[in-house]
């Protein structure tokens, strides 16, 4: 065989080729671990080597034609060849490592070349020297790292084939995942899995080979080939920021979705999405089939409620489930109730609209960052931090928002509950605000369209009926407060009537057909009547007038009495 002819020949024709590592000029220190780079060096001219790798194996025959057996003389005058073709340092570089036999067992270049020209021949003679495939080159690179960086596709196949091992780590730190990926080369990346490559190494920079892809920016294929070999999609980069985090940030939703595809975790995404109003990203995770995190201490419901986004509740109403209506918040309420105290009617509705209890209680006890987002006007807040039953309708009624009662009412809010210490109505809270309209609306009464009201003259001493086109239905003489005790002025709501009632103020004295104002103390009722003012504030109705006036009146009706 001839051995000591061939190698120096090869080692000549290969040296013009070598590659440098994507990102590193030729002049750079291999063993530094670099940023990666997609950036590749250029190799040097066409050389023969090129040609023996396009399997004309008849140049072999042409260079070497001498023939015989090896010997010094036939060594040194293949090693005449080296100057010619890359100079006296080609030669230098080659006689430092060479052994005796001119083989040095992979840790020489020598060797290597066979493994680079890809020619089957020459790796058959490469096998039949008993060269292994995993040895090292003069720069410390293996065949496999050489086949990768060089883009030999078919040569790191014959390499894989023949067992070359996959876990070595190149001078610069990374792995042979790593290397592809630099490349960019997804064919070779699909090659390095398919026999084992393991995704879940890490090479330069501690980085592990997905985190690399990502830096990189790597295409969704690639991606998609390490996640599908047993990449984690929830791992965390160097900056401690999970893979997923970082491409929905630049709003990468093809890579995004193969994260999620594989595994990925995005409920926390989808919480901050609806935190930062990011309504492009939130649709994207939902056509993902992402669903809000179960066990988050802000249910992502809430957190959008309280951020205002009406069209994100929406959105969420449609994959939420009836349980997530009723957990609560870092306020300590529901979705519902946070709305209802925001006095956000539309949130409200998609709420109710979705199964909301129009019923259910403020939860207790009342935090103060909850007490802090209802409004500062009014008793609710007094209520909540006192009372205990208070329900939807009652703040609908504390703040006057008319709208909102009737959304509450029309699913099923009931009107004549109360709460737990105080023992107050829905109504009662509008009484206290003298809200008519609020009154009106909690007793089935339209206050935009009345049937009837009701006024009453102080100085003329004097109540009349009127229906809605202001058409006089009834009129009598009355006797209202006296000096001392004078018969408040301003609008009123008829809120209970009571044919046999018993005055609870001045105990036994009986108040036949007593129409009651404004959840207050005092009312029509039926009296004895002087001609002036002689009650203690009630307004008295001469007996057989009363009667009729209980007939013509309902709850409801408005009463406006002038001075």
């Amino acid at each position: 065989m001839r051995h000591s002819v061939i190698l120096p020949v090869l080692l000549a024709l290969g040296v013009a080729n070598l590659a440098f590592l994507p990102g590193l000029e030729p002049g750079d220190v291999l063993s530094q671990q670099g940023e990666p780079s997609r950036r590749a060096i250029a190799v040097g001219e066409p050389s023969l080597l090129d040609a023996l790798c396009s399997g004309r194996d008849e140049l072999l025959g042409l260079l070497l034609g001498g023939g015989g057996k090896p010997g010094k003389e036939k060594a040194g005058r293949a090693g005449a060849l080296l100057p010619a073709l890359h100079g006296d340092a080609a030669v230098r570089g080659f006689r430092s490592g060479e052994s005796e036999t001119g083989l040095h067992a992979w840790g020489d270049s020598s060797a290597q070349v066979f493994v680079r020209t890809g020619n089957p021949a020459l790796l058959r003679m490469l096998e039949q020297c008993g060269v292994g495939p995993s040895g090292l080159n003069s720069r410390g690179e293996s065949a496999v790292e050489v086949a990768i960086l060089e883009g030999r596709k078919n040569l790191l196949r014959r390499l894989m084939e023949a067992g070359a091992p996959l876990s070595s780590s190149h001078p610069t730190g990374w792995n042979v995942l790593q290397l592809a990926l630099q490349r960019g080369d997804s064919e070779v990346l699909k090659t390095l899995l398919a026999h084992g490559a393991d995704p879940q190494a890490r090479g330069g920079n501690h980085r592990t080979s997905l985190d690399l892809a990502l830096a990189l920016g790597s295409s969704a294929q690639e991606i998609d080939l390490l996640l599908e070999a047993g990449a984690d999609p929830n791992q965390v980069g160097p900056d401690g920021r999970a893979a997923l985090d970082l491409l929905l940030a630049e709003k990468d939703f093809e890579r995004a979705g193969i994260l999620i595809r594989h595994g990925g975790r995005a409920g926390l995404a989808l919480y901050n999405a609806v935190v930062e109003g990011d309504r492009d990203t939130f649709r994207f995770l939902l056509r993902q089939g992402v669903k809000p995190e179960t066990g988050a201490e802000d249910p992502v419901l809430v957190a959008a409620v309280r951020e205002g986004h009406a069209e994100l509740v929406a959105d969420l109403l449609e994959v939420c489930g009836k349980q997530d209506l009723t957990r609560r918040g870092r306020e300590g309420q529901s979705a519902f109730h946070l709305a209802v105290a925001l006095n956000r009617l539309d949130l409200c509705r998609l709420l109710l609209g979705a199964g909301a209890d129009a019923n259910k209680s403020f939860a207790r006890p009342v935090k103060t960052e909850f007490l802090a987002r209802v409004r500062p006007i009014g008793y609710l807040k007094s209520h909540l931090k006192y009372d205990s039953r208070v329900t939807p309708l009652m703040a609908a009624a504390d703040c006057g928002n008319l709208e909102l009662a009737g959304l509450l009412m029309d699913h099923g809010a009931r009107r004549f509950t109360w709460t737990g210490r105080k023992s107050y109505y829905p109504i009662g809270f509008a009484a206290r605000r003298g809200d008519v309209k609020m009154m009106q609306l909690l007793l089935g009464v339209d206050p935009e369209n009345e049937e009837r009201w009701v006024k009453v003259d102080l100085t003329e001493q004097r109540v009349s009926v009127y229906d809605g086109t202001g058409r006089e239905l009834f009129s009598s003489e009355v006797s209202t407060g006296k000096k001392g005790y004078r018969t408040r002025t301003g609008e009123f709501v008829i809120t209970n009537k009571n044919r046999h009632h018993v005055s609870n103020i001045y105990k036994g004295v009986k108040m036949p057909y007593f129409q009651r104002f404004s959840c207050g103390d005092f009312g029509f009722h039926e009296g004895y009547c002087p001609g002036y003012p002689a009650s203690h504030g009630c307004l008295r109705v001469p007996r057989g007038e009363a009667s009729k006036l209980w007939e013509i009146t309902k709850v409801g009706d408005r009463v406006v009495i002038v001075p």
